[in-house]
């Protein structure tokens, strides 16, 4: 009866280790705040002023992005307390990975010190100490029993803000010219990519059942991918779809029914709307006319010949954080390794391959446990980072490879062995139905081991 009493106990502790609870708020207010920053970037709200501008710039000091990550900083540090007090799971995340990316901050951020530039080498540094800030938080929320409960409020705000930025695009807000079509979260590039990792996290939240009519996200964000004219965002859209449905553990005959209603419902759309007539004249000028017949890259090759040089002048620390500028007509690269090489020589490269390396191998070690959508987030993230922005702009890279990596399990009180939270609810789950109706918290059927 003792034994009996035990397993009885011990499906009822399980539970309430895999609800996510945490005493507050905080992992939904951290998830939303986390979501927010990804997409807010440097927008500030004097670009309301000059929206037919599309060369303005925002000032630094009148970004939001400062005050949406001291609201993470602090609900962050008000939530520890009671997630030291509730958890019970443990994280089988890399122990290396934060370490490492910390790492790279930190020596990128050095090499400001040969830096020829003053005050925008300067500004880089502050915004390496974001992202290393940044990176602390999301290990946090992702390490405990509240992960569950953060990635839900990070996929469902983010998705909540991308269906916003489709709203204001078509009701003509934003800053557009004839050919290229961006919203208010940034210029065509980051609008592109926003929908390109959009379209993963509306599976993520479909397949946690946290809405049906997410589909809409699902349908809309490739033709707007289509509209921003971003090849990159294209790019990322089509190799995280790909890494997705080949992946997806979901039968081969469900996933290519997938494929075909997300086809029909989005070729609908293309094909009579208005929205859709202006992202096939996109397509056909950008990709089929410029990219195909006239073989343009935006100046890429003239980029990636500087970062050669640049290299060849300073092979093992670089040109210093922020000297690109200096020896091109670009403010960057416009490519995550070509930016790290450059400016920080091979050390750098090093430091931000190690970590990458430490992901994927984690990755191939727990594939069958690691979260789909976020993981093929990741690639569309890291995707985009090889066609466009600075090392700020691939802030999804970071934030993707931790949430991505990040899997809570429950320690089995008698073995000691952790157990996937699923895994540990589906069993739970199992036990119950199994037992005999009537008896008592102290009386339940034996295990199903222990049978």
């Amino acid at each position: 009866m003792a034994t009996i009493g035990h397993h009885a106990t011990s499906l009822h502790s399980a539970p309430q280790s895999t609800s996510g609870r945490s005493g507050s708020l905080a992992p939904y207010l951290g998830g939303a705040l986390t979501a927010t920053y990804l997409l807010i970037g440097r927008w500030s709200f004097e670009r309301l002023q000059h929206l037919a501008d599309q060369d303005f710039f925002d000032a630094p000091t009148s970004q939001l992005r400062h005050q949406v990550l001291l609201a993470l900083i602090l609900v962050t540090v008000a939530g520890a307390p009671a997630r030291r007090r509730t958890s019970s799971a443990q994280c089988l995340r890399p122990r290396q990975l934060v370490p490492l990316w910390l790492a790279f901050f930190l020596f990128a951020s050095l090499t400001a010190l040969w830096s020829p530039l003053g005050a925008h080498t300067s500004i880089k540094v502050f915004d390496l100490a974001s992202l290393a800030v940044l990176t602390l938080c999301v290990a946090f929320w992702t390490a405990g029993d509240g992960r569950d409960l953060y990635q839900k409020a990070f996929w469902i705000t983010f998705c909540a803000m991308v269906a916003a930025l489709i709203a204001l695009t078509i009701a003509g807000y934003g800053f557009t010219d004839e050919i290229r079509t961006a919203s208010l979260g940034g210029g065509p590039n980051v609008f592109g990519r926003n929908m390109a990792i959009g379209f993963l996290g509306s599976f993520f939240l479909i397949r946690h059942r946290l809405g049906q009519y997410w589909i809409v996200i699902t349908v809309l964000t490739p033709l707007f991918v289509l509209i921003s004219g971003s090849r990159g965002a294209l790019a990322a859209l089509v190799c995280g779809a790909l890494v997705y449905f080949v992946t997806d553990r979901a039968a081969l005959k469900k996933r290519l029914g997938m494929i075909t209603a997300v086809l029909c419902l989005s070729g609908a759309v293309l094909f009579y709307s208005d929205a859709g007539d202006r992202a096939l004249s996109t397509y056909q000028e950008r990709i089929l006319r410029l990219t195909v017949e006239e073989r343009y890259d935006s100046e890429r090759t003239d980029l990636a010949m500087t970062a050669y040089e640049m290299v060849q002048k300073h092979p093992v620390f670089g040109a210093g954080l922020a000297s690109f500028p200096l020896y091109s007509t670009g403010f960057y690269a416009h490519n995550i390794f070509l930016e790290t090489l450059s400016e920080t020589g091979g050390v750098g490269l090093c430091l931000l391959l190690l970590p990458l390396i430490v992901f994927v191998v984690f990755l191939l070690r727990h594939w069958g446990q690691v979260d789909r959508p976020t993981v093929c987030a990741f690639v569309a993230a890291f995707t985009h980072a090889q066609f466009s922005g600075d090392l700020f702009d691939s802030r999804a890279v970071f934030v993707f490879a931790i949430m991505a990596s990040s899997i809570v399990v429950v320690k089995r009180e008698k073995s000691g062995v952790g157990l996937p939270a699923a895994t540990a609810t589906r069993r739970v789950g199992t036990e119950a139905i199994l037992a005999p109706a009537g008896l008592s918290r102290t009386h339940k059927a034996p295990s199903l081991h222990g049978a």
